[in-house]
């Protein structure tokens, strides 16, 4: 047990780990957390992930073998393959944020901490999200199409090295420089529409990007998507509207408009658009998108204050402040 506290959960469990994350940062930070795991009495299985898609696969073979919680280390795209083997079989997703962005982690209040998350499979509690599903892959956070899907393109072509916000950035760079406003055909819910723009980002959650907070009304468990529909702005403008959307702060922009809606169609009239979705490609348009309510149940931090991580605890008593 860690500083006393019996951990709320003891039966077995897959780790699902991606070794290559985070520019090999899992690698790095897995024996670590798994050493924390063992001091808390926990009960796991672990599995490394050798290929793009392998998570699904292991999540697969978890659920056929009745694991009750799969946790996927790693970044957003380990996430979002962990997700697709789970779908549908009443498992438990768990999360340690290992990668560069960790969007999801940080909209459930998870944080970016992965010896704090790791924590979290001690005083967790459940809750039941939302589930989205373009073509036949589910998503969890936001699937974008236009132009940060390009700018996803750019980052998993040759950025990802950078990392985070910074591998992010390099990738608008260098989608300023290919991508221009577009054509778009957009149904909401049976509603149709018509516009000419940079992006629709089709959220689940609010945040993209490494904290873009792109929907700022979003939320994981309402029945709803949040579309976000940036029209046609100049170069120059995306520059400036940028830093309001990583602070959530571009509703209010003339370009930009919010929808609400439960099933959603995209297509551009004159050439096919990459789609990412939790950054990760997921295909092109034409798209269609449908939310499955509460379809998935995931650990999240509890209501109790969260057992202390031992690394952080060690800082303070060097630092001379509280716990010394």
């Amino acid at each position: 047990m860690i500083r006393g506290v019996g951990c709320m959960v003891r039966q077995d469990f897959l780790c699902v780990v991606n070794p290559a994350a985070g520019r090999g940062r899992t690698a790095r930070l897995w024996p670590e957390i798994a050493r924390l795991m063992r001091r808390a009495g926990l009960r796991y299985r672990v599995a490394f992930t050798e290929a793009p898609g392998h998570g699904t696969e292991l999540a697969r073979e978890a659920v056929r073998r009745a694991t009750k919680m799969v946790v996927a280390v790693g970044g957003d795209g380990t996430v979002n393959e962990v997700v697709n083997g789970l779908a549908a079989s009443g498992a438990t997703l768990a999360l340690i944020p290992t990668g560069s962005g960790n969007d999801l982690c940080r909209a459930l209040g998870i944080g970016e901490d992965p010896l704090t998350a790791a924590l979290t499979l001690c005083s967790g509690r459940h809750r039941l999200l939302d589930l989205g599903m373009v073509g036949n892959r589910y998503f969890l956070n936001i699937c974008g199409i236009g132009f940060d899907a390009e700018v996803a393109h750019a980052v998993n072509n040759g950025l990802r090295w950078l990392g985070g916000a910074p591998a992010y950035l390099a990738g608008i760079v260098r989608a300023l420089l290919r991508f221009k406003p577009v054509p778009l055909h957009l149904t909401l819910d049976g509603v149709e529409l018509q516009a000419k723009g940079l992006l629709v980002a089709v959220a689940n959650g609010p945040y993209y990007g490494a904290g873009i907070k792109i929907a700022p009304k979003a939320s994981l468990d309402d029945g709803f998507f949040e579309v976000c529909l940036i029209g046609e702005l100049g170069k120059i403008e995306l520059l400036r509207t940028l830093p309001l959307a990583f602070r959530g702060e571009h509703e209010n922009h003339p370009c930009v408009q919010f929808f609400r809606a439960r099933e959603v169609t995209v297509s551009c009239p004159t050439r096919s658009l990459y789609i990412q979705g939790d950054g990760e490609l997921l295909g092109e348009t034409p798209a269609s998108f449908r939310l499955f309510e509460r379809a998935l149940k995931v650990l999240v931090p509890g209501e109790s204050r969260p057992l202390e991580n031992p690394r952080r605890s060690r800082r303070r008593n060097r630092a001379g402040r509280p716990g010394q």
